[in-house]
């Protein structure tokens, strides 16, 4: 329900409420009250409130059951997960796809509290160039602004030393995390790739941020903008309150 159904269907109660609609009232009245109102929805409420019991079904409760239908429909509105697919490699003409190097940009460049950034397979380019350059100054920027900037990488040596050689010594510094093997088990990884943002936006892709990864491989990705965020970034945290994930030092060895 757009905005201009919903000012259709608040002056529609308000018609009801005040006696102006009643179970009676024609399409021709409709239109003289507002040409709005001549549609077949209204036409059909008219009807089955004609049909019904008139002890029970007033103007008032008609228009109270309206009220409550616009209000659970806002509330559906403010849940519903809008989905987008993503994708890395030729995109060509026809296709409805955005990249997936200017979908991470858009989604840290909006943050406003919180960036949880997930991945197996990190680098950046040192001279700022391309989608890792852009991404690198995208973050850089988000942290310096007062962001939460959490980067939970595999604990491959490579991802530690390309994010700590590529990010400035001066300014805010992210936070840097890692999963703990316990297993010994050398295929043990931490392989999910994801970009969660602000608990209502999120990226889940096939995708490292790497430069084949935003820019030439072949990647899918989808896109949630929903509370479905909100329960990835809770999942984990509490892999961290339990231990799972651990803070990795900020050195390079």
């Amino acid at each position: 329900m757009d905005g201009s159904n919903q000012e259709v269907v608040q002056l529609a109660v308000g018609l009801i409420s005040s006696g102006g609609i009643n179970d009676t009232s024609s399409i021709l009245e409709l239109r003289s009250l507002d040409p709005r109102l001549a549609n077949p929805l209204t036409v059909q409420l008219i009807h089955s409130w004609r049909v019904a019991d008139r002890d029970k079904l007033t103007g008032q409760v008609v228009a109270l059951a309206m009220q409550a239908a616009v209000h659970a429909k806002t509330l559906q509105g403010g849940r519903a997960t809008a989905i987008e697919i993503v994708g890395t490699g030729p995109i060509e003409a026809g296709s409805s796809l955005r990249t997936s190097a200017q979908v991470v940009s858009e989604m840290v460049v909006a943050a406003k509290r919180y960036i949880l950034v997930v991945g197996y397979s990190i680098n950046f380019d040192l001279l700022r160039r391309g989608a890792t350059g852009r991404l690198l100054e995208d973050l850089i920027a988000a942290a310096n602004r007062g962001i939460q900037v959490r980067l939970l990488l595999h604990d491959d040596p490579h991802n530690k030393e390309a994010l700590l050689r590529a990010w400035p010594r001066t300014g805010a510094m992210p936070q840097l995390l890692t999963w703990v093997d316990t297993s010994g088990d050398s295929m043990f990884k931490l392989h999910a790739k994801l970009l969660v943002v602000d608990d209502r936006d999120m990226l889940v892709t096939s995708a490292n941020l790497s430069y084949h990864g935003l820019e030439k491989n072949v990647e899918l990705g989808v896109r949630l903008r929903g509370p479905e965020a909100q329960i990835v970034r809770a999942h984990f945290d509490n892999l961290e309150r339990y231990g799972h994930i651990v803070q990795w030092s900020a050195s390079i060895t």
